[in-house]
């Protein structure tokens, strides 16, 4: 059975790796953004958003 919905038509479209790099694109941007306006709990998030990003991008490379 084929998967149904938008995002399984988003998934048989593209194949993992283009979507892992399009959420680390988007995680990375959304830590940059949050580093807009900075506290304690912003900046553990950032970094957070930042890493799981860079994570996304290097699997989607490999």
């Amino acid at each position: 059975m084929p998967p149904t919905g938008i995002i399984g038509l988003f998934l048989a479209a593209v194949n993992i790796g283009q979507v892992s790099a399009i959420f680390g694109i988007i995680s990375i941007l959304f830590g940059l953004l949050i580093l807009w306006k900075p506290n304690i709990i912003s900046y553990l998030l950032a970094i957070y958003l930042i890493l799981i990003g860079l994570g996304s991008l290097l699997s989607a490379i490999i």
